[in-house]
């Protein structure tokens, strides 16, 4: 029971989902005009007044969450959408693009998570959570000083401080139970004193009393905020989705300029497994200097172990057969959450180890096979057989990893079958005492 509810409180991604597909498009000519618990049931981009706008914009944010599109492909597309309303935006076409990817993403997930906290047998089972802050290039400060604070599930500071906490937050909570706090030699804490600072609403002059930490427009709790409409919906609760969510529609000069602050959003995961050490073969070698400086393993864990928000980063390069297989432009591969969340799902049998293994499998392949448009297949047995498909974008601009897991000979084979093999043949795979390995997907 506890595996499973563990499990679930990772959250699956229908959960997020759910939350994100149950908004009603609102109109807004400006990012305050949506407040607080309004966003649970409300979609908006800031100076969207188009429902035919905001419709397209959401449909390119709903893919990127349940299709996979990769953060260069919304890229790209969002400025072909707002082209086609001839939309006027603030700021340049990437940054505004992620903005409203990760704010989206950030909330959704966080409003599903705490949908999974917050059932009984959650309750029941772990009764206290703790706030996790993780590494990021511009950390805020409070957000590092609330990290490993630990408070009952129903302490009233999680209903403004439940992350995300600011533009680009990807602070989490996880759960606790009552054995895991006497293991860790963790107590409970007494609530922080919310501490707030004057801010003025540019809009309509009202001064907001924000606490310290957090950034305006973020001080509530999207999960406890989508209950509440639940609740309502089901007659459970009076509706509390009025006038005062929304402000004002005259549109500012200037849109205020998000925070630069970037980093893993991280996720509540299970109480970690010991992990598989994987032997190191006589075939093994260290990256080399160039590899090292495109390869990111910390980051890519920090991204396993935390698949939420918007980020991806290198984790090796490729040699050139497999770029010119790929009719790519650079020989970088990157790593991106939405892999991260694939693999989490298809192959939750890898460990740290296995993916510590994946830079000098991108770099050193022993086979190289075409797959389908745009995607080669890699193999490389170091201790056991492993497989990764990387794919170029259109433009040939990037190289992603889009799946790597553990495979046997004859499924090598299978995969093969019919394909271009660029390099190397089925022998430099064989190895006695092949065995089968965990769960399989189909060609990426």
């Amino acid at each position: 029971m506890a595996e499973s509810i563990l499990q679930a409180v990772r959250l699956p991604p229908k959960d997020a989902l759910a939350y994100f597909r149950q908004k009603e498009n609102v109109s807004t000519d400006h990012w305050t005009d949506l407040w607080h618990e309004g966003h649970a049931r409300g979609f908006m981009v800031a100076g969207a007044a188009s429902q035919d706008l905001l419709k397209d914009l959401r449909t390119g944010v709903d893919k990127i969450m349940s299709q996979g599109m990769t953060m260069q492909e919304w890229r790209k597309e969002f400025p072909q959408i707002a082209d086609r309303y001839g939309w006027q935006y603030n700021g340049s076409p990437g940054w505004r693009a992620d903005i409203i990817y990760d704010t989206n993403m950030t909330t959704a997930l966080s409003a599903g998570r705490y949908r999974r906290m917050v059932t009984p047998e959650a309750l029941e089972l772990y009764p206290f959570w703790r706030y996790t802050h993780h590494a990021c290039l511009h950390p805020r400060p409070q957000h590092v000083a609330w990290d490993g604070l630990i408070l009952p599930a129903d302490d009233p500071w999680w209903q403004t401080h439940f992350p995300p906490n600011g533009w680009r937050c990807h602070c989490t909570v996880e759960v606790v139970s009552r054995a895991k706090l006497k293991r860790m030699g963790w107590e409970v804490s007494e609530a922080p004193p919310i501490e707030t600072r004057p801010w003025i609403n540019p809009r309509n002059g009202t001064v907001h009393q924000v606490p310290v930490g957090i950034d305006p427009g973020f001080a509530y709790n999207p999960g406890r905020a989508w209950k509440t409409n639940e609740d309502i919906r089901s007659g459970r609760a009076q509706s509390r989705f009025v006038a005062e969510d929304a402000g004002p529609t005259r549109a500012p000069n200037r849109q205020p300029i998000a925070p630069e602050t970037t980093g893993v959003r991280p996720s509540v995961v299970p109480e970690a497994a010991p992990h598989v050490q994987v032997p190191e073969p006589a075939q093994h070698r260290p990256l080399s200097e160039p590899e090292q400086r495109h390869t990111d393993i910390k980051g890519m864990l920090d991204i396993l172990h935390s698949p939420d928000g918007t980020r991806e980063l290198p984790v090796g390069t490729v040699p050139a057969g497999v770029q010119a297989a790929l009719g790519a432009k650079s020989d970088r591969a990157l790593f991106s959450t939405v892999t991260a969340r694939k693999q989490l799902k298809n192959h939750a049998d890898l460990t740290d180890d296995d993916y510590r293994l994946l830079p000098e499998i991108l770099s050193d392949p022993a086979v190289i096979a075409h797959s389908r448009a745009l995607h080669v297949l890699l193999f490389r047995r170091l201790g056991k057989l492993y497989r990764a498909v990387v794919k170029v974008t259109q433009d040939g601009q990037h190289i992603y990893v889009q799946s790597f897991h553990v495979t046997t000979v004859t499924e090598a084979r299978r995969a093969m079958k019919g394909r271009d093999v660029v390099k190397g043949t089925l022998a430099d795979l064989e190895e006695d005492g092949d065995a089968p390995a965990g769960p399989h997907s189909n060609p990426a």
